[in-house]
């Protein structure tokens, strides 16, 4: 915001000093804030129960005038009113105008402008009331929405996420690369940390740590909210009921491991639960392609690369595609390492769809097993739980003996988030 100088210069002109300038700097920066923030929600609402694959900053808000006439200030009986905040946002390229849809002067909606975020954090203190004014829903609301999911519900009201550690992290890791994420095409696209995402990112957890929070559960069973949506770099920085240094436990290969419950073949269900699946098949994928090439020659990091996009491959193909898969290198692939299953796989889309079966089977594993389980400090992620360390021992158990009720028999790990 330092690009308002010129404008607090000539404001100086009209006998303001500087404690009033000070505010009114304060309140350009809270409608900037306000601004973005509802880029976000406007954002969140398109994309809810999916991996955001487009970028907020491309989106225009729209905002009604009777939503901005809150920042109106008045200071030594000159009055700044919200068309006059946003006209200097405006001529310092703070924020930006969809012209596309203006009538005269009067513009329907609204963006920060990229090029006003350049990952420089300075501490600015701000009416967070004006910023996040909305109908925040309380827990009670959510929980008589929610009643089964009471305890996940308020585990989430008592999370935060440690800001001044996480704007540090992002600050000192500009340009690291992040965890990449498919196209359409179902690609692996390579990614940045970027001053754009890092902005992002402090903003959705800021929406966290100030208790708007939404929550959903989808027909699987799954349950989502905006801490469970949150950036895989924001989350070491989670913590529970005031506790940080937070541990996880997830299902290792979850989707193929469950899908072993509706399978009909030792070796399958003996690969997805020993954690070997994506392993042999990425090798099978690899000799199909390249038969007269040698695998072993393979660095670790090519062999990663092939696990991951086999793993990707299975995503968009397999277990989280209805239609059914007949033919091609996938398909052949796993015909000859684990032959008669595409069939019975295919059996099962014929018949429903695969991708809610496998997350229903999770869910209860899951959500119904551990994170309803009121006497349990947890978060739920899919097919993950986040938990404080001194509830180790009794989310371990829960989700073995959940995992032995369905014939899963898993090596479970403890993990540092």
């Amino acid at each position: 915001m330092n690009s308002i100088a010129r404008q607090i210069e000539f404001l100086k002109g009209k006998g303001l000093n500087h404690k009033q300038l000070a505010a009114i700097r304060r309140r350009l920066f809270e409608l900037y804030i306000f601004i973005h923030n509802e880029q976000i929600t406007q954002y969140e609402k398109k994309f809810p129960l999916k991996e955001h694959r487009y970028n907020p900053f491309d989106e225009f808000v729209n905002l009604h005038c009777s939503r901005l006439r809150r920042f109106r200030i008045t200071r030594n009986k000159i009055s700044f009113s919200h068309q006059c905040l946003l006209n200097i946002l405006i001529d310092e390229d703070l924020i930006e105008v969809n012209s596309k849809y203006s009538s005269g002067k009067f513009s329907k909606s609204y963006r920060i402008s990229k090029s006003s975020v350049d990952g420089r954090y300075n501490g600015v203190k701000v009416n967070l009331d004006l910023v996040y004014h909305k109908d925040i829903k309380a827990r009670e609301y959510w929980v008589e929405m929610y009643p089964n999911h009471a305890s996940l519900i308020t585990n989430t009201y008592n999370a935060k996420i440690n800001i001044d550690e996480l704007i540090n992290w992002l600050t000192i890791n500009q340009g690291v690369e992040i965890k990449p994420k498919p196209n359409r095409n179902g690609k692996m696209i390579k990614r940045y940390l970027t001053p754009e995402l890092a902005y992002y990112y402090i903003n959705k957890c800021l929406r966290v740590n100030f208790g708007d929070l939404w929550f959903s559960v989808c027909d699987a069973g799954r349950f989502y909210s905006n801490v469970v949506n949150l950036p895989n770099v924001c989350i070491p920085f989670l913590e529970l009921y005031n506790q940080k240094n937070l541990l996880s436990i997830d299902i290792p290969n979850a989707q193929p491991l469950l899908l072993g419950k509706f399978i009909k073949c030792p070796k399958y269900r003996y690969d997805t639960q020993s954690g070997k699946f994506y392993d042999n098949l990425s090798r099978a994928i690899f000799l199909l392609k390249t038969p007269h090439e040698d695998f072993n020659s393979l660095t670790i990091k090519e062999k990663n690369k092939l696990r991951e996009e086999t793993k990707i491959a299975t995503f968009r193909y397999i277990f989280f595609n209805n239609n059914p898969l007949k033919g091609g290198v996938l398909f052949n692939s796993m015909e000859t390492l684990y032959p008669g299953v595409m069939e019975q796989v295919n059996i099962i889309k014929s018949n429903s769809k695969l991708s809610q079966v496998l997350q229903g089977l999770e869910s209860e594993i899951i959500v119904d097993g551990v994170g309803m389980n009121p006497d349990l400090l947890v978060i739920t992620k899919h097919d993950e739980v986040l938990f404080i360390p001194e509830m180790a021992e009794y989310v371990m158990a829960e989700i073995q003996n959940k995992l032995m009720e369905y014939g899963f028999k898993v090596k479970l790990r403890i993990n540092p988030l």
